[in-house]
C-alpha cells in the first residue's frame, strides 16, 4: 500500500495566516488550500491580500502541479464578499 503524505504548509515555506489553510499532496503535488474564515467563509480584505501573496508564492514552487481551492470546515464554500471592508 503506497503512503499518501500530507503536509501542513502553514508551518513551514509560508507565513502565517489568519485566513487559509495549506496542505500539500506529496504523491500526487496536489495543493489544497482551504478557507479558513468561520462560520461563513466571509471574504474580506485581509483573505484577498493573503490570496494574492500566497499564490505569487506558489508560482515559485516546483513541488506544487494543481491547486484546488476548498470551503475547508465551513458549510458553504464562502458566503461571499465583505463589502463592509471595502
Amino acid at each position: 500500500m503506497k503512503h499518501i503524505y500530507i503536509i501542513n504548509l502553514n508551518d513551514m515555506a509560508f507565513p502565517a495566516l489568519k485566513t487559509l489553510r495549506l496542505s500539500l499532496n506529496t504523491e500526487t503535488s496536489v495543493l489544497t488550500v482551504s478557507l479558513n474564515i468561520l462560520p461563513s467563509n466571509v471574504m474580506t480584505a485581509v483573505f484577498w491580500h493573503e490570496c494574492r501573496e500566497i499564490f505569487k508564492l506558489i508560482d515559485k514552487r516546483d513541488d506544487v502541479r494543481c491547486v484546488i481551492i476548498d470551503g475547508g470546515d465551513a458549510r458553504h464554500f464562502s458566503t461571499g464578499l465583505d463589502c463592509n471592508d471595502f
